[in-house]
């Protein structure tokens, strides 16, 4: 191989809004998606068992404010009033979860969706902006107080589903927003003679220049495709290799790169994402020629 594929990942720490009136949550869902087997557990655990795999974790602030809530006693389903609902004592899993993100924060690239991964482009249309404003003010202000400023890039957008018109970039440009990743399917690809399918650039109504890196939609799909059912790993694993090895096989002359965007909410079993990550670092395609220690390639 003249030149392997590089491989960029986005590994998506997010979920469902659970912050409810006053402190209290709407659920408790969270409470077991961070223990020991859960998604975010998994998540978080796996990601960071691979440093080699020089992941960009998209994280939610919402999501930290949440499990930072679990670290003390907490409230789930208040009314209005700021009573009733069910009284829960602390939970360790969620110190060491977020203790594990803090850790990551440190020693790898990291960005933040606005506040709750709010939908930018659905704020937009409606012409909500202050209402991204303040998402996006208050996500940094939460990152930064719950993870402190080391790791943390603000200027990275992962708009919902990948998809984003020019208005809602003009939106991210005003926002502070210099790198957005979108589905591979929302652009053509390059027609110059060297290209590098996963960047390229565009302009926004604000006159300056948006990079974009455009998420290869196939390998979305594929991995969004993972069930609990038997040999769902080995399949999607398999599928994996199969993709990256075609994209490599276009042009084995020019250095490319692909990035790896999962489903915002992805939920893979510790398997598969370990085998995903493994694969990255130690499949000759996929590996940096120049690079000694195996690793893959940043957004």
């Amino acid at each position: 191989v003249t030149h392997p594929l590089r491989v960029a990942w986005v590994w998506p720490l997010i979920s469902p809004p659970q912050q409810g009136i006053c402190t209290a949550l709407t659920s408790n869902s969270l409470a077991t998606s961070v223990a020991s087997g859960g998604r975010l557990s998994t998540l978080l655990s796996t990601g960071a068992a691979h440093p080699k795999a020089d992941l960009t974790w998209a994280v939610d602030p919402g999501l930290l404010a949440s499990v930072s809530t679990m670290t003390g006693s907490y409230r789930v389903g208040a009314d209005t009033g700021c009573s009733g609902g069910v009284q829960h004592h602390a939970s360790t899993a969620a110190a060491q979860w977020l203790s594990g993100v803090r850790a990551t924060a440190t020693s790898q690239q990291l960005f933040t969706t606005p506040y709750d991964d709010v939908d930018v482009a659905a704020l937009t249309h409606q012409g909500l902006d202050n209402d991204l404003r303040s998402a996006y003010n208050l996500g940094r202000s939460t990152a930064g107080s719950l993870l402190g400023q080391s790791g943390n890039t603000g200027a990275i957008a992962w708009p919902a589903d990948g998809l984003a018109d020019s208005s809602v970039l003009g939106n991210l440009a005003v926002n502070g927003i210099s790198t957005v990743i979108l589905a591979s399917s929302e652009m053509p690809a390059s027609s110059s003679p060297s290209p590098d399918d996963a960047v390229t650039s565009t302009p926004t109504p604000t006159g300056t220049t948006m990079k974009v890196l455009l998420a290869d939609s196939t390998l979305t799909g594929v991995l969004g495709s993972a069930t609990s059912a038997p040999g769902s790993t080995f399949a999607v694993s398999q599928r994996f290799l199969a993709e990256t090895a075609l994209i490599e096989a276009e042009d084995p002359q020019v250095a490319r790169s692909v990035v790896v965007a999962p489903p915002r909410e992805w939920n893979p079993s510790s398997g598969l994402a370990s085998d995903l990550l493994s694969e990255t670092t130690s499949t000759p395609w996929l590996l940096l020629p120049a690079d000694p220690d195996r690793k893959s390639t940043r957004l």
